[in-house]
């Protein structure tokens, strides 16, 4: 009876291990995602300020330089974090060190249906 309940809570904490992974992805790609909504924004904002010097209007130069910091940092921070959800992944990646298990060999049987003379002219140039 204890070998049956010291495999079931084996399976429950290698299954709680799951759980805790797949929500700590969940947070990283949420995490990536709201980065990714704050850069678009300052992406907007600084393209605006681009098309304005383009055509020759007075633009804030220190908000214009704060914003391509800004768009700096949101671009290591989301390589951070994918570098982080590829590690999660990988940790999810594993590879048994048993073999697998025999298996049967497969047989088919085919027929061979013999050409016809006509079926045999339709795709020869000659015809």
């Amino acid at each position: 009876m204890s070998g049956v309940l010291d495999r079931l809570r084996e399976e429950l904490d290698q299954l709680g291990d799951k759980v805790s992974g797949a929500l700590e992805k969940g947070k990283l790609h949420l995490e990536r995602t709201n980065v990714v909504g704050f850069r678009n924004d300052a992406a907007r904002e600084l393209g605006m300020l681009t098309w304005k010097k383009s055509v020759g209007e007075e633009i804030d130069e220190e908000r214009y330089q704060k914003l391509i910091d800004k768009m700096n940092d949101y671009k290591a921070k989301i390589d951070t974090i994918d570098r982080e959800i590829a590690a999660a992944k990988a940790e999810d990646v594993s590879v048994g060190t048993d073999p697998p298990p025999e298996s049967e060999p497969v047989t088919a049987e085919v027929e061979v249906v013999p050409e016809t003379e006509e079926a045999a002219g339709e795709g020869s140039p000659t015809a």
